[in-house]
């Protein structure tokens, strides 16, 4: 990718998150994130054509937490993953992007396909570290592991432990 592209890209992204983070996500548009990041409008869509894939990007992209190596041992792998993942979502605007596109996926097509979109990149992610054991992970299987650990951190606001992976990867080992 040209390096021009890939700044424009981080900066704005940045600057998408600093709205995210100082007025919420219905503050974030096109309009003032071309105004606040010096972008035209025009270069924000042929980034990213509509808000939802905006949203999707700020969820995928940005500070990575500890990613794990691939293994051999299911396990651990799904342990040191999940902890990634935890990790990832205690970044806040990570979160509150997550969660906008999940509110707005009830009524809204367009947000249902980014979390869907979502979720299927992280669990190619998990199948490509994975991959080494021979064992992958179904789309079912992948809201069980990861199901528990969004509740926690992002609805219930309670601490995820070290511990409740390892439960979690536990029920899953055994299934």
């Amino acid at each position: 990718m040209d390096p021009r592209v890939t700044r424009t890209r981080a900066h704005v992204l940045a600057i998408a998150r600093e709205i995210l983070l100082e007025s919420g996500p219905s503050s974030l548009t096109y309009s003032a994130l071309s105004q606040r990041s010096n972008v035209t409008r025009q270069t924000l869509y042929r980034h990213w054509t509509t808000r939802q894939a905006l949203l999707a990007d700020l969820v995928l992209t940005g500070p990575e937490a500890d990613y794990p190596e691939p293994g051999d041992n299911p396990r651990d792998v799904v342990v040191a993953f999940l902890t990634s993942f935890k990790a990832g979502l205690e970044f806040p605007a990570r979160a509150a992007a997550l969660l906008a596109l999940a509110a707005d996926a009830v009524h809204d097509p367009e947000s249902r396909a980014a979390v869907d979109g979502v979720a299927a990149d992280r669990r190619r992610a998990l199948n490509a570290l994975l991959a080494p054991s021979g064992r992958v992970v179904h789309a079912d299987e992948f809201a069980g592991l990861c199901g528990p650990i969004m509740f926690r951190a992002l609805f219930s606001r309670g601490k995820v432990t070290r511990r409740l992976i390892e439960q979690i990867v536990d029920a899953w080992i055994t299934c």
